[in-house]
């Protein structure tokens, strides 16, 4: 045994063997098991059963059996490398691989830098602003990145934190190690390329997020712009409407003032002429009167000089009179003339003075309109800059929308990255994580096969039903023996058989190591071997997993190596 660790010692560079070390156990108890602890002579005996049971033997058709070169219980190396309060886990052979997809994001400085140059004019600044509207619609391109011996498949890294929570610190150089290939400083150079690509994504968001603080700072800047304009633009308007509607109040005065002079100096002309067409009708009507009292004489002397038959007297006052009625036509044409003047003058006036109202009130709307296309170039004016403003907040708002689902789809990326690739077990210093596993040779003639057993769980025999129970007995060894070892986890024991075994297929110096080391290591050499083997395999028979006869055979072909 000592031997076997000196060669084992030799195998580890000293920074390894300086660092430290957690040793995990082969066999956990299932959390069921109830009975009696398993051993590790019940570990021993059971592994050799297995390793017997899957041994080829000779056929029908003759041939050699398969036989032991050895059975070895070796410890592949994982480095678990501490990020916080979180690990990475480094495969010590280098067979893992990490790979990514990386998202190159859009250039983030050119947004930033135009923005800034072009925040101090307006118009500048929408522009960059509609340069940039499909800048951030998608990543620029999706670059592939690779990483090997980082261990991150999720459902394996969950296993092994599990796995981990039952292992406990090796005090002493006690675990038979497969051969390292990274050492101590090849795993903290992996994590930190590893940590370098997580920086990296973490900057790309911290980018994103530097991007939109600028874009709101210079957007509020802008709109913050765009009102004190609206503002000032409405005290503007208000001052010149103010003193606009000054001056139209005394030009509207003026106007009036004015209106009302004519409009008196049209009504007194007016007055004056009515007045001198009513003393013309007034002489008209007196002189009228007259003639109309004479004709009524006339008349008078027309009739007696008729009854006096006084026909020179009739003819003269008939003659008289129709003298007079001509007069009286006459001088009624000139009266109904001086009443047509006097009333064609009335309505002359009163039409000039509408023709003036409506003139002097055209003026007045002529003025006041001044003031409805002042408030309407005001309204066209702040629509215009409420209309920018809207339509800036709108371009900014689009691209901030771009920019936050970019940030996103980054931080989706980065949480499912360290989900994926961290484990929450908090460690002070890098570990060398001893995890145990069995490695069986097989030969026959020429030909050598391996096998690889994975950590396990021991179940209860008595905790498996009663229906089972009364089944076992016909089960075969290697059934009975895979029931009482539960398999840990799949994806471990893949990763252990794949890895191990196809590097030893392609490498064959590395083959000639690990043959080397597990047969200075091999059980079936040790020295306690024979009383180890005969008291698991009589343990297992307690329990009920292996028949009598079965316990003689496995003593009686392995108990005297």
């Amino acid at each position: 045994y000592d031997n076997i660790q000196m060669f084992n010692v030799r195998m580890m560079d000293s920074e390894t063997l300086s660092c430290n070390k957690f040793v995990l156990p082969f066999v956990v108890e299932d959390i069921n098991r109830k009975g009696k602890s398993f051993t590790f002579d019940m570990e021993t005996a059971a592994i050799v059963c297995l390793a017997e049971t899957q041994r080829k033997k000779q056929g029908l058709l003759g041939g050699l059996s398969e036989e032991f070169s050895f059975v070895s219980k070796i410890h592949y190396p994982l480095w678990a490398v501490p990020w916080g309060d979180k690990c990475l886990i480094v495969d010590g052979l280098g067979f893992s691989s990490y790979d990514d997809e990386y998202l190159e994001p859009p250039n983030v400085k050119i947004f930033v830098e135009d923005l800034k140059r072009d925040s101090f004019v307006r118009e500048e600044f929408r522009n960059a602003l509609k340069k940039h509207a499909e800048s951030f619609k998608d990543f620029v391109a999706t670059v592939d990145f690779s990483l090997n011996a980082v261990v991150a498949k999720k459902s394996l890294l969950h296993d092994l934190l599990e796995y981990f929570k039952e292992g406990t610190p090796l005090n002493e150089n006690g675990s038979v190690m497969v051969p390292i290939v990274l050492k101590r400083g090849d795993a903290l150079e992996t994590c930190e390329k590893f940590i370098q690509y997580w920086r990296k994504i973490q900057a790309d968001i911290k980018g994103f997020q530097y991007a939109l603080n600028i874009l709101n700072e210079e957007t509020k800047l802008n709109k913050q712009g765009t009102i004190s304009e609206i503002e000032q633009l409405r005290e503007k308007y208000a001052n010149e409407i103010s003193r606009l509607k000054s001056d139209i109040e005394k030009k509207v005065k003026k106007l009036t003032k004015k209106q009302e002079a004519e409009i008196a100096k049209m009504t007194k002309a007016a007055e004056k002429k009515m007045k001198a067409a009513a003393k013309e009708k007034e002489k008209y009507e007196r002189k009228l009167q007259i003639l109309e009292r004479n004709m009524v004489l006339l008349q008078k002397k027309v009739e007696a000089s008729k009854r006096k038959k006084g026909e020179s007297k009739v003819a003269r006052w008939s003659y008289e009179l129709k003298m007079c009625q001509r007069e009286i036509d006459n001088i009624n044409r000139e009266i109904k003339a001086v009443s047509l003047l006097i009333e064609r003058t009335r309505k002359e006036g009163k039409d000039a003075v509408r023709e003036l109202e409506k003139r002097h009130q055209k003026m007045v709307e002529q003025e006041e309109a001044k003031i409805t296309d002042l408030m309407a170039l005001q309204n066209s004016d702040i629509t215009g800059k409420q209309r920018e403003l809207e339509e800036l907040l709108l371009e900014s708002s689009h691209i901030k929308n771009l920019i936050k689902r970019l940030i996103e789809q980054k931080k989706m990326h980065a949480s499912k990255f360290k989900e994926e690739t961290a484990i929450s077990w908090k460690l002070d210093e890098i570990t060398l994580v001893c995890l145990p596993f069995y490695l069986v040779r097989y030969v026959r003639e020429a030909e050598a096969r391996y096998r690889v057993y994975s950590p396990t769980a021991a179940t209860d025999y008595k905790g498996i039903l009663k229906s089972v129970q009364k089944a076992i007995r016909s089960f075969d060894l290697e059934s009975r023996i895979n029931l009482l070892l539960r398999l840990r986890s799949k994806e471990l024991s893949d990763m252990l058989s794949s890895a191990l075994i196809g590097k030893m297929r392609e490498n064959k110096a590395f083959e000639g190591k690990i043959f080397e080391i597990c047969r200075s290591s091999n059980l079936l050499n040790s020295t306690d071997f024979k009383e180890s083997l005969t008291k698991g395999v009589r343990e297992l028979k307690e329990e009920g997993w292996v028949k009598l006869g079965e316990v003689h055979t496995i003593i009686s072909k392995y108990g005297g190596i």
